[in-house]
């Protein structure tokens, strides 16, 4: 299991969402990804392939792609509960403003 995996599925169990969030949230970003590869990254077997990928599921989850990449992350969203995602860190994420 890798950190992304335990993190993504941390941060989306602290929002009570589904993969089916998850896709309507990066869908309305305008990210064009498939059902099948959000319940793959919720499953463990594969991950995102860009790193466009990865800041758009972290803006998707209002937190930054270093966040959900991090060992910490599942700290935060323990410590932190849905509050954590409300807020994305600074107002930008990959240089894309809020």
């Amino acid at each position: 299991m890798t950190m992304f995996h335990k993190n993504l599925n941390r941060f989306m169990e602290a929002k009570g969402w589904k993969a089916s969030n998850l896709l309507s949230a990066l869908t309305d970003l305008g990210v064009d990804v498939s059902f099948d590869a959000v319940k793959r990254w919720l499953s463990g077997d594969n991950e995102p392939r860009s790193s466009d990928m990865y800041a758009a599921i972290a803006r998707a989850l209002g937190t930054t792609p270093n966040v959900l990449l991090s060992f910490d992350a599942g700290e935060d969203a323990g410590d932190h509960g849905a509050d954590v995602f409300d807020t994305v860190h600074g107002g930008t994420v990959s240089g894309v403003k809020a």
